[in-house]
């Protein structure tokens, strides 16, 4: 059921290295309809009371007003540092200033989002929580298909989608952007190994709360433990797989950044100044 909420925190991932790698961009017709997603993605996660529906259609616009008035404009700044940035070389200090002004929007977010969430989650009867483990074991059997045919197959893969992805952005890689592609997809198949073990174990904690009838304020804890960047404690495995993500992550970043073409840097510039409108239709 967390998925759900993560429908809402990738419309604010539209400038993170999150969403220039993975390419999930909702943009301001899907926003207009995130109230209808949220509320879809949990229904097909198990089935809702009216207690329940009634909740989310007071709690679901009330966040996603807060994104529009709090949150959006903070974006639309760090956005246009970007395009200002964006003719001269990004060196690393620059690139890590973003992921940490990033950083900070999507706390804000996370924890304004953790009271409503742990309310929900406390609000959830056992047979629901059952066909959310049900529905979390087939979402993780999908996830994790690719790791499960070889590190050789995984690699191919990814290393097309990412530059897929890439290229959306900046245009045509070149051959260092493309090995440090290659690299990150390698990197990923070992953390995707070691997530098929961990995430399953992470999800079955937070469930597990839930049924424990934790109260709202410890499942909001819980949640908020569980999703926020950087983390202040590795209080498990699948955080711990999540921060070597980001921290290849960064690196790959960091590499593209600093091998940026004249061309590529101009198409760069245009796609942040298209998302840049695309969120002055969305926000304040």
């Amino acid at each position: 059921m967390i998925g759900f909420f993560n429908k809402i925190l990738v419309i604010i991932l539209i400038v993170t290295g999150a969403s220039f790698i993975s390419g999930c961009l909702l943009r301001s017709a899907a926003f207009s309809n995130a109230n209808a997603l949220i509320r879809y993605e949990i229904g097909s996660t198990f089935d809702t009371d009216e207690e329940q529906n009634t909740f989310l259609k007071r709690e679901v616009p009330k966040f996603l007003g807060s994104l529009k008035t709090e949150d959006v404009p903070r974006l639309k700044t760090l956005l246009a540092d970007i395009v200002a940035q964006s003719e001269r070389p990004l060196g690393k200090d620059a690139v890590l200033s973003i992921f940490e002004r990033w950083d900070e929007i999507y706390a804000a977010v996370l924890r304004r989002a953790g009271a409503p969430v742990g309310e929900f989650l406390s609000r959830m009867r056992k047979e629901q929580v059952e066909q959310w483990a049900e529905f979390q074991s087939g979402k993780n059997k999908t996830r994790f298909e690719d790791s499960g045919k070889g590190e050789k197959s995984f690699i191919q893969k990814k290393s097309k989608e990412f530059a897929k992805r890439v290229s959306s952005w900046i245009g045509v890689i070149n051959s260092r952007q493309m090995a440090a592609v290659e690299e990150y997809a390698a990197k990923e198949f070992f953390l995707s190994v070691r997530e098929q073990q961990s995430l399953p174990e992470s999800q079955r904690r937070l469930r597990q709360a839930v049924l424990d009838s934790s109260g709202a304020k410890r499942l909001e804890e819980i949640f908020i433990r569980q999703q926020l960047f950087p983390f202040s404690e590795l209080h498990d495995d699948h955080a711990k797989v999540r921060l070597e993500r980001r921290t290849a992550l960064l690196q790959l970043i960091n590499v593209i950044a600093q091998s940026l073409g004249e061309d590529q840097k101009k198409t760069l510039k245009r796609e942040v100044e298209s998302l840049t409108e695309d969120l002055s239709r969305i926000g304040p």
